[in-house]
């Protein structure tokens, strides 16, 4: 199956070249952390990629990196229900559970 639009974005974002303004914590994520989701995404692999990374990185900016795999797992729900033909709709956003370990980041 080819990935959705919402995924590919994803993979324009990762192969898109780095700027001057990534710090040490964006360089380690897109280099260590995003194959890994582009990998994974859809898949149950995804939330032991997710403590895996959290249990080997130290996270300076934790705020940002919430927000930024809380956008990421509502992606991957997202197309994990197609994959498995469980009908998605925008209002289904508002229901879906985020990981405790991306919540507790802090």
């Amino acid at each position: 199956m080819e990935k959705p639009w919402y995924i590919k974005h994803w993979e324009e974002s990762y192969n898109k070249p780095k700027t001057s303004f990534y710090d040490k914590d964006a360089e380690d994520f897109y280099h260590d952390f995003f194959p890994l989701y582009l990998k994974y995404v859809g898949t149950r692999k995804l939330l032991q990629c997710i403590r895996e990374y959290i249990n080997t990185h130290e996270i300076k900016r934790k705020d940002d990196f919430r927000m930024q795999l809380t956008c990421m797992w509502l992606d991957h729900i997202h197309y994990y229900r197609e994959l498995h033909n469980i009908p998605f709709k925008a209002e289904d956003v508002f229901s879906i559970r985020i990981p405790k370990e991306i919540l507790s980041v802090q």
